[in-house]
């Protein structure tokens, strides 16, 4: 198989043996298999970074951190020159994949992916002892956020470029017939919550809290209190774990010792093709096949979460809707996926009349096959985040043991006492009896990390 059909048939067979292993809690299994294919990926420009991040979460999960920075600092190296780019300036990319279709673009991920991939970052270098360097991620993951708004907040449209590209070559699209496919075919997504922002409550908490565990000076604080209350004005239901945080600022107390421990519960969506023919006019072609890549959700997550320690229990409140968070996202690209994909398969259709007309049965045969072979949905997304992140907090207790309860799971987890700690518990299933654990001290004292044996 080749073309476009044949990398992405590589790709999904990846991802399904990836999601199949994280959803049995077998993480040494998952990071195996991810970190080897990324590897093997590293000269493929156009798909690395897909792999890259796939590898630096199971890896983490697994428990190995210097791998993970590994992973994820590839990723940055692959992404961070867009943070200056213009998003006028992708327009040629855009226009030429068009020739083919979506799935022979580079793969640089979402705002979703490169935010979360900071965040997840700076856990590692954490992790490791490295509060310098988690506060460079930490501080790049705002400048992701601030360039998330710029690109999905709204104001331009979407497909206006592609509208001039289409009217170009005669080919009978617009945004009226892109609205009428989305309502049509893609209804299920009008359900998700708006999310005009397009920023992470979980990034923002975690640079608030990391911030006013090590505070350099006044200013600290005061970026932690913004990063806090940004928090509460995403998920106002966060405010039983935010609140605290907060009034001890507010009232100018001392920090006292803190985990903070983030659930990643369940496994966040994917994306399907979907093939439609479509009634679009260009020349000779009334009708064009094409495919579109359609969102998914797991529903297997585990329920509630509750974290004791020193014989006193908390529930974890909902931080961030990774689902929701990604849905949006989506949702904002999607039209212009959808004029892409017509207006490249309106193009293809109109080549493959011509060789038909002028080659006859031969030229059928080659006219149906590139046709087939060339129509894909671009489905590469990382499938690796969680469905949600859940957030308790407690007192650092004085013999260090807290026990994280969920689905009849009782999970001992040792930290420091004195130390104000980070902790991230990953149940991707709700029948995985085993979770990950990943420990972080909020302090130059290294404090390793672990996986549940």
């Amino acid at each position: 198989m080749g073309g476009g059909g044949g990398c992405q048939s590589g790709y999904r067979d990846f991802a399904q043996q990836l999601d199949q292993r994280i959803a049995a809690g077998d993480f040494t299994g998952a990071a195996q298999l991810a970190a080897a294919r990324a590897e093997k990926a590293a000269g493929d420009r156009n798909n690395r970074v897909v792999y890259n991040l796939e590898a630096a979460r199971a890896t983490q999960m697994a428990g190995d951190l210097e791998a993970s920075r590994d992973f994820f600092g590839r990723v940055h190296a692959d992404v961070r020159p867009f943070l200056d780019t213009k998003a006028e300036d992708r327009v040629s990319q855009a226009v030429t994949t068009t020739v083919v279709n979506q799935t022979t673009s580079t793969f640089i991920g979402t705002p979703v992916d490169r935010i979360m991939a900071t965040a997840l970052n700076a856990i590692n270098q954490m992790g490791v002892g490295d509060l310098e360097e988690a506060r460079v991620q930490l501080n790049l993951t705002r400048e992701w956020q601030e360039e998330a708004v710029r690109r999905l907040g709204g104001g331009t449209n979407p497909t206006g470029d592609l509208e001039d590209e289409a009217k170009r070559q005669g080919v009978g699209v617009d945004a009226d017939r892109v609205d009428g496919i989305m309502a049509t075919h893609f209804a299920e997504l009008a359900d998700l919550r708006a999310d005009s922002e397009f920023r992470n409550p979980f990034a923002s908490h975690l640079r608030g809290v990391f911030l006013l565990a090590t505070a350099a000076d006044p200013s600290d604080t005061e970026r932690a209190r913004f990063e806090l209350r940004q928090v509460l004005s995403m998920e106002p239901d966060a405010l039983p774990a935010v609140g605290p945080d907060l009034d001890r600022i507010e009232t100018g107390g001392s920090t006292a010792p803190t985990v903070w421990i983030y659930v990643m519960a369940g496994r966040g969506p994917w994306l399907e093709e979907l093939r439609l023919d479509l009634p679009i006019p260009f020349g000779n072609v009334n009708y064009v096949s094409a495919a579109f890549p359609r969102l998914r959700f797991h529903d297997d997550s585990i329920g509630g979460v509750s974290v004791t320690a020193d014989g006193t229990e908390s529930a974890a409140v909902l931080l961030a809707d990774v689902d929701a968070m990604v849905g949006a996202e989506f949702k904002a690209r999607l039209p212009r996926i959808i004029m892409q994909e017509i207006l490249s398969s309106a193009l293809k259709a109109g080549a493959t009349y011509a060789i038909r007309d002028e080659a006859g049965g031969w030229g059928q045969l080659i006219s149906i096959l590139y046709q087939a072979f060339s129509t894909s949905a671009d489905t590469r997304m990382w499938r690796t985040l969680p469905k949600r992140v859940l957030l308790a907090r407690v007192p650092t207790p004085a013999d260090g043991l807290l026990t994280a309860r969920y689905a009849g799971v009782s999970e001992a987890i040792l930290v420091e006492p004195g130390r104000s700690h980070i902790i991230v518990l990953t149940v991707p299933h709700a029948g995985v009896r085993q979770p990950s654990v990943v420990r972080a001290a909020l302090t130059p004292a290294r404090i390793g990390q672990e996986t549940s044996p």
